[in-house]
């Protein structure tokens, strides 16, 4: 059986593989590469900083603390968008939830663990107010499946609900 999609919006998309399985897939590549853009700049402006407090001395080394926040602030931003974004199968054969990036498997987790739901995105930029489709994991993350308005989301949700899965509106 092809895939149908059920919803494409923003660079990701989510489709009913089979009966039994779904695939949302939502990378958010290009915010993710701004948020490792401003990592590398500050990363390098503390460590020119620090280079150049070195050789004028140590009480210019406190000069380097503002990059190296802002650097430990986007290396912290782009870890959690790692870890609640990438490629997901809802697999309700082998009842579980499956985080993918690259290919390769990130997480694994029991679909009887699992509450979906929608949560409001307040930094999108555009038209009309969008919300992330999301898998709320035990550890208490939001997992990221896709994004749209809730007209787009609502096929998604349906396809959940009528699996019997945990669905909160």
């Amino acid at each position: 059986m092809d895939a149908r999609i059920i919803s494409s919006s923003l660079g990701g998309e989510i489709a009913v593989e089979s009966p039994r399985r779904l695939r949302a897939s939502y990378p958010g590549r290009f915010i993710s590469a701004l948020i490792a853009l401003g990592l590398v700049v500050f990363a390098l402006g503390a460590l020119a900083v620090g280079a150049l407090a070195f050789a004028r001395g140590p009480s210019a080394l406190a000069g380097m603390l503002p990059s190296a926040l802002m650097a430990g602030w986007f290396a912290f931003l782009l870890r959690r968008r790692w870890r609640t974004m990438g490629a997901f199968v809802v697999d309700l054969d082998r009842e579980e939830l499956v985080h993918e990036r690259g290919g390769r498997e990130v997480g694994r987790w029991p679909l009887a663990q699992i509450r979906f739901g929608t949560a409001w995105d307040p930094f999108h930029r555009g038209f009309g107010l969008h919300h992330w489709l999301v898998a709320r994991v035990p550890d208490g993350r939001a997992l990221r499946l896709g994004k749209g308005t809730k007209e787009e989301l609502a096929p998604c949700l349906r396809w959940l609900a009528s699996a019997g899965l945990t669905v909160k509106t």
